[in-house]
């Protein structure tokens, strides 16, 4: 089995305009990226060799996520969260077309 902390987060339940505002209002989403779009889900990757563990989990629930066999992963959750929510930099941006 490969480490419990080697996972992915792939953010799902994209929302948009007035439902996006009202769902991070609420702590209920995330902006991706620091823009206009929102999620509140993700999925948890694991990989196992060729073989991968899919689950998909609310947001709030995600944050004090345990893995099945009793793994805290909510500090490298927050971790990855962060780099999913937090603003494209200046130089990122140039790069993603609207």
């Amino acid at each position: 089995m490969t480490d419990p902390i080697d996972f992915y987060l792939k953010p799902s339940g994209l929302l948009t305009g007035t439902a996006a505002a009202n769902a991070c209002a609420a702590g209920m989403g995330a902006r991706l990226a620091g823009g206009p779009v929102a999620f509140n889900a993700a999925e948890v990757i694991r990989r196992n060799g060729a073989t991968r563990d899919i689950a998909v989990s609310g947001l709030n629930a995600l944050r004090s996520c345990r893995l099945r066999d009793g793994v805290d992963l909510s500090a490298a959750i927050e971790k990855r969260l962060r780099t999913i929510t937090d603003r494209l930099s200046p130089a990122c941006r140039s790069t993603v077309r609207a």
